[in-house]
């Protein structure tokens, strides 16, 4: 289980029409950015301190959990001019 597509789901639905092609952009451009960085950072993880890099990464899954849970908002039966989008 990953939580990659969270990402483009949530930041194409929470932009305004008219600004949507320029969050998406920069949603996009930071999303390749970071993972770009745990390219990085995994093998120098690995390197010093082992096992554990996966409890690092078992955490990010479990915040990242709640967040999608407890504080992301349920959209998908929403128009935009409900949400303020319009």
């Amino acid at each position: 289980m990953t939580w990659g597509p969270l990402a483009w789901v949530v930041s194409a639905e929470v932009f305004p029409l008219d600004m949507r092609a320029k969050g998406m952009s920069i949603s996009s451009a930071v999303n390749w950015l970071m993972n770009f960085t745990v390219a990085l950072t995994t093998p120098i993880m690995f390197d010093t301190i082992g096992y554990k890099t996966y409890l690092v990464f078992m955490s990010f899954c479990i915040v990242g959990f709640i967040y999608s849970v407890f504080i992301l908002p349920e959209v998908s039966f929403l128009f935009h001019t409900v949400l303020g989008l319009h």
